[in-house]
């Protein structure tokens, strides 16, 4: 599930009901704060990527409709380095399907890898999994078929998500950071 909207989201999986949703809030001395909007009374344990210090820019990414170069504008300075993450959905805020897949890339504009992985949760269940260390990011679908994936360089302002195969509007994070 992949949403512009918030920082966390979970979906109810048989009634496509939305859970939970928070965002994150704000710094505090000891740690941070998320902002919980909806909220399903259970008790969830969450895994969180919080970075703080250096410059860090946050985008949406859309895969194009054909192979090519995009770009994607930084606050200036090079990124020294860039982590992706998605689903591959193509529709925003989309209601779960039946398969999950996962991707997570990073890049320093030389370096470059991800993995990806994706479960089918259906009566027949099976489970694809991919490293790659060609490439910036990737999704694929089941089983084992590249969807879209793009190598990854940085320059002044930006960095560019070079795609060699896609599927349009394919959806990605993208968190470029800068030294301070």
């Amino acid at each position: 599930y992949s949403s512009a909207t918030a920082c966390c989201k979970i979906q109810d999986a048989v009634g496509q009901v939305l859970d939970e949703q928070s965002d994150f809030d704000s710094f505090l001395s000891n740690g941070y704060r998320w902002n919980w909007t909806d909220f399903a009374g259970s008790a969830w344990s969450y895994s969180t990527l919080i970075l703080k210090g250096a410059t860090f820019d946050i985008a949406t990414i859309l895969a194009p409709a054909a192979t090519g170069n995009q770009d994607i504008t930084t606050s200036g300075a090079t990124p020294s380095g860039v982590l992706l993450f998605g689903t591959g959905q193509t529709t925003a805020d989309a209601t779960i399907g039946s398969e999950a897949h996962l991707c997570i890339g990073a890049s320093d504009g030389t370096s470059e890898g991800h993995i990806w992985s994706s479960e089918d949760d259906v009566v027949n269940t099976d489970a694809n999994m991919r490293t790659d260390t060609t490439k910036a990011i990737g999704v694929a679908t089941n089983p084992s078929t590249v969807a879209a994936e793009a190598d990854l360089t940085v320059s002044s302002g930006k960095y560019t998500l070079g795609w060699t195969t896609t599927r349009t509007n394919s959806r990605f994070f993208g968190v470029a950071f800068t030294d301070a």
